[in-house]
């Protein structure tokens, strides 16, 4: 060990300067070294150490001046630490599922003539009224071919359509036109109709229920 000629304080024999009080240790004499083994003062720390800001030499954490150059250690960094055990990030938390809103059930309906021929409209929101016709492949949902060409009833006249719980009948651009209680719809116009209104495509009328 290298005696302090100043304070006395006892250093590494590799210490340049002391690290109790930072006085230069060239020519200091050797202390008898004693019986016991002690460990040196400066082990290589790989974490926890503390950085001297003069020069960048590690040194022993609580050290008031740096061996290496002399510097004050009072506000040095602390070394990075190199071997710790940094744990492993957590996961992130699962993102909620979507929530689902099942569609509204499709109610059935009924259209019904004045001769009392019903047409019930089940399983599907759009309805297509009209007059079947092989030739052009035209197979409306609601067919009207017993009585609708005297009627004046189109091929593809109008269509019922439902949204929500709401049912809706639109005109097609019929050549006679399509009527909700008396009142005409513009071509490709739609109305909302309700239970027991009557719908009159030509001269041919049902009553609507649900």
């Amino acid at each position: 060990m290298v005696t302090c000629p100043t304070c006395n304080a006892q250093n590494d024999p590799s210490a340049g300067f002391c690290d109790q009080c930072g006085t230069s240790l060239q020519g200091a004499s050797l202390a008898p070294a004693p019986g016991v083994y002690s460990p040196p003062l400066n082990p290589n720390y790989s974490v926890g150490g503390v950085i001297c800001p003069q020069c960048g030499a590690q040194v022993i954490p609580g050290e008031m001046f740096c061996e290496n150059c002399g510097a004050a250690l009072g506000s040095a960094p602390p070394a990075p630490a190199t071997g710790g055990y940094a744990p492993p990030p957590l996961a992130a938390p699962p993102s909620p599922a979507p929530s689902y809103t099942p569609p509204p059930p499709v109610a059935t309906a009924f259209l019904t003539g004045i001769d009392g021929q019903t047409f019930q409209l089940s399983g599907k929101t759009t309805y297509l009224i009209g007059r079947r016709d092989d030739v052009s492949g035209n197979y409306p949902d609601v067919d009207t071919s017993d009585a609708g060409l005297q009627a004046g009833v189109s091929r593809r006249h109008a269509e019922l359509y439902q949204q929500g719980v709401q049912w809706f009948v639109r005109d097609l651009n019929s050549v006679n036109g399509t009527w909700v209680n008396q009142q005409r719809l513009a071509s490709n116009g739609s109305e909302a109709i309700n239970y027991g209104d009557t719908i009159r495509l030509g001269k041919w009328t049902v009553t609507f229920r649900i």
